[in-house]
């Protein structure tokens, strides 16, 4: 053989050498293996602690076992530990620490494996993956830790991963993790540990579990029997994402310490507490979602230097704030809080927070009084409640709100006068533009029920306005189906008045026409607005300039009306809910009831069988089915009567004149 030859036989003799498999029994594996340079082991059969031990000792240089053949079987002797002080090694498990900082990139576990014990591999920085057979219940403590480990899968078999188990896996990017317990510091500073998905049987989180780890979202919300995180279990990670499920009920204190790029989470319902230091550390939460109506405590430093949190929500059933619990919200702008009674305080609360640059809202205005009562509360801007357009704060709006705007912008005296309510359009000035809007809410073009929250006194929900003699009437008419008459209408009036509101009822049979009211020599300085809805209308009449209405000797203001076959005789316009307004005063005016002809007596019976008539003292109704009957008096009182088939009698009723409006029909009848 030439030398050529002898090399190459050499170097095959040393391939074979480098990979071989053996079937041994408990102990005797190092009788198999003659050369201990071998890089790749297969065994068969059964194998003990001893034979762990050996492989650990004396063949340094192995890089791939393959145990997928063997069965574990217990070891023990009390005289003499193979490792540390450990005796006794169970069965189909892999035993501690045996392997442990080994150069093995592969490693295949035994079928029947049960267990992994304490730093079975750790310190392995060289193996990048692993199988972990369904078979297995237990990951002991640190099992994995500083290994080279860069995925691993769970399965849903295991019951506890260990602490930390996968501690200090640098290389380890995601995780599928399918055991009911993540043990304390399971997976910390795993700093490339980027995606973790829990499975739905996982029930616990430990201590420190994920802390220091890369994760940026954590999807949890499916894993139902998940009942508690432990105490920095996600602290220091860049999550910008978190679900948790409804149904947890502990999470334990700085949870969320560090975690300055989240942005989205939402604590379940379940959970009253929120821990000390839970959320410490910064965040980029809308606050909105965050608490729920149920949390009872917040803790100690719990939103610790949020100073990118611009508003900030506390539910109604918090009782207690911690120490410093929102220290260093330095961009905060608003607070607002439902509870009704106020929270206790820790200590500095709101420390380096420009806490009267800070508004706060609280449920209503006897609410925010207390607050404003309460120390550390009472440093803030404290708002109140006011309707939008209620500038005078009488709990309407109406057309003494125009009035005092008008005057506002004028330049004239309006005490008092709510910025806040007459700024409609929040654009930081009182003009033209908001008057509009005011006109549009009295007439019910768009909603007036909107509340504002401003700086000021409360609310005053008192006497609207003091009453006066002064009414506004139209004389009685006569007209035939078919026609049509201007009506005027007269204001006979004590005071120089410069606004006016008013409604305007019309029985059926008489309608408005043309689409708006015309003014006269009275209110040429002044706008005209109406809007009709059903058969009333709402009349609004204001003087831009504040001028007031001049002398008497002409109406106020003229409508057109047309007559249809269904006018019945008797029938009436009534004009109530009359608002007189002055120089930042405001009076309810009188109202009054216009009869359509000249008829004074009863009417007759209607063609659809019903009447109203009076009896002396008494009130007469026929009607042929049940129903609501009003009856009006002259000074616009209403009162509104249930009426059953047939014909009914009503002797609770003042002498007087009134109106009865029956099935569609006004009649008018004189009580003696």
């Amino acid at each position: 053989m030439n030398r050529f030859m002898q090399i190459v036989a050499l170097i095959a003799l040393a391939s074979t050498a480098s990979a071989i498999e053996v079937t041994t029994t408990p102990g005797q594996l190092h009788s198999l293996i003659e050369d201990v340079t071998i890089t790749e082991l297969t065994v068969r059969g059964e194998m003990d602690a001893r034979d762990f031990h050996y492989i650990s000792s004396e063949l340094s240089s192995l890089t791939s076992l393959d145990l997928s053949g063997v069965t574990i079987v217990a070891y023990s002797d009390s005289n003499r530990p193979l490792t540390a002080a450990v005796y006794d090694y169970e069965a189909a498990t892999l035993p501690h620490s045996m392997l442990m900082g080994m150069k093995l990139e592969r490693i295949v576990l035994p079928s029947t494996l049960q267990a992994i014990g304490h730093a079975a591999l750790a310190g392995c920085d060289r193996l990048t993956a692993i199988e972990i057979p369904a078979t297995v219940t237990t990951i002991g403590d640190y099992a994995f830790s500083g290994s080279g480990l860069q995925n691993v899968s769970i399965p849903s078999t295991v019951q506890t991963v260990g602490h930390g188990a996968f501690a200090h896996c640098m290389g380890l990017q995601s995780a599928t993790v399918g055991s009911a317990v993540i043990g304390d510091y399971a997976f910390v500073g795993d700093s490339q540990l980027q995606g973790v998905q829990l499975s739905q049987d996982v029930r616990r989180i430990g201590i420190e579990a994920f802390h220091g780890t890369g994760l940026q979202s954590l999807d949890a919300s499916h894993a139902t029997g998940l009942d508690s995180l432990g105490n920095w279990a996600l602290a220091s990670t860049p999550l910008s994402s978190v679900s948790l499920p409804q149904g947890m009920t502990q999470m334990g204190d700085g949870a969320f310490f560090g975690t300055t790029q989240l942005s989205a989470a939402s604590m379940p319902t379940s959970l009253h507490e929120v821990p000390d230091y839970a959320f410490a550390g910064g965040s980029h939460i809308v606050s909105d979602t965050l608490l729920h109506e149920s949390v009872t405590r917040i803790g100690d430093y719990a939103f610790y230097n949020w100073s990118n949190t611009r508003r900030f929500f506390i539910p109604g059933t918090v009782s207690h704030i911690g120490t410093r619990a929102m220290a260093g919200m330095t961009g905060l702008e608003e607070i607002d809080v439902n509870a009704a009674i106020v929270p206790t305080l820790g200590d500095e609360v709101w420390a380096g927070v420009d806490q009267p640059s800070v508004k706060l809202g609280t449920i209503d205005n006897e609410t925010a009084e207390l607050y404003a009562s309460a120390e550390q509360w009472q440093e803030f801007y404290i708002m109140h409640y006011y309707l939008l357009g209620d500038v005078n704060d009488d709990g309407i709006v109406d057309v003494t709100d125009i009035n005092l705007m008008v005057n506002k912008i004028l330049g004239k005296q309006a005490d008092p006068f709510i910025a806040q309510a007459a700024d409609i359009n929040n654009d930081g000035k009182i003009d033209v533009t908001d008057i509009n809007e005011v006109v549009n809410m009295i007439l019910g073009k768009i909603e007036s029920t909107t509340a504002r929250r401003a700086r000021g006194r409360n609310g005053n929900m008192g006497p609207v306005h003091p009453s006066t003699d002064d009414r506004v009437t139209i004389e009685p008419f006569g007209i035939r189906p078919g026609e049509t008459r201007t009506l005027d209408l007269w204001l006979a009036n004590s005071q120089d008045y410069s606004a006016l509101q008013l409604d305007i009822t019309l029985p059926v049979g008489l309608e408005m026409i043309d689409g708006s009211v015309a003014g006269t020599s009275r209110t040429a300085h002044h706008s005209q607005m109406m809007r009709t809805h059903d058969d009333r209308t709402r009349v609004l009449s204001f003087s831009p300039q504040s001028h007031a209405f001049i002398n008497n000797d002409d109406a106020l203001l003229r409508i057109r009306v047309k007559a249809t076959e269904q006018l019945a005789p008797g029938a009436c316009i009534i004009i109530d809910n009359v608002v007189l307004a002055m120089e930042g005063k405001a009076y309810a005016g009188a109202g009054s009831i216009t009869p359509v002809d000249n008829t004074t007596g009863v009417d007759d019976l209607t063609a659809n069988n019903s009447r109203a008539y009076a009896t002396g003292s008494t009130l007469v109704i026929e009607a042929t089915q049940a129903t609501t009957v009003q009856v009006v008096s002259l000074n616009g009182m209403v009162s509104t009567l249930d009426v059953p088939q047939g014909r009914s009698e009503w002797t609770d009723l003042s002498s007087g004149i009134y109106i009865v409006r029956l099935q569609g029909n006004s009649y008018k009848v004189s009580l003696q």
